[in-house]
């Protein structure tokens, strides 16, 4: 599948889905690109899952990238070119994202994120992204209130801009019905 697209809220297990992919395109002595925006400052620059796993133990260091034009211009600029690139946090990456990627859908691309705020609102390019896709792996967490299939982000402190980047000190997840009425 060229394009492949996974999503869900906070806490769904996407960067698991992802080290899932990388170890199995390098079990099969692929290569392997993972890029990661600098925003996200939770990992340090790392593909990071919440149970510990990280794309360091497996040799590989993600390229840090402000802006999606990066991507293609790096991507461009390999020969031979990767199996497969890989995209983590795609929500904090800039709307041309899907323009950029769009230009390299010869290759094989998994990118994932969150699909919607945590006002329920597309996430930055996640909306096109999904639209784009040839495969969407829509994944859920488990409700913070009531333990039922969570398919949103709730966020707990109040929140200065549009994003913030957080982990479990500032969002939960949440099945539609608790998030209806817990979210201000």
């Amino acid at each position: 599948m060229p394009l492949h697209i996974v999503c869900g809220p906070m806490f769904s297990e996407k960067s698991t889905t992802l080290y899932r992919a990388v170890t199995r395109t390098l079990r099969a002595k692929k290569s392997v690109r993972v890029f990661v925006p600098t925003m996200d400052t939770r990992s340090a620059g790392q593909l990071k899952t919440h149970s510990g796993l990280s794309l360091e133990s497996l040799g590989i260091n993600p390229i840090a990238v402000s802006a999606s034009s990066q991507i293609y211009q790096h991507l461009k600029a390999l020969d031979p070119q990767p199996d497969l690139v890989v995209v983590d946090e795609a929500q904090f990456f800039d709307l041309d994202l899907p323009l950029w990627l769009g230009k390299v859908l010869h290759l094989n691309i998994i990118a994932a994120g969150l699909d919607l705020t945590s006002e329920g609102h597309p996430f930055g390019p996640m909306g096109s992204l999904l639209c784009m896709a040839d495969q969407v792996e829509k994944l859920t967490a488990i409700c913070q209130h009531c333990g039922e299939e969570a398919t949103r982000t709730s966020c707990l402190v109040k929140k200065n801009k549009d994003v913030l980047v957080g982990g479990d000190n500032a969002y939960v997840p949440m099945c539609h019905g608790c998030w209806a009425v817990h979210t201000p």
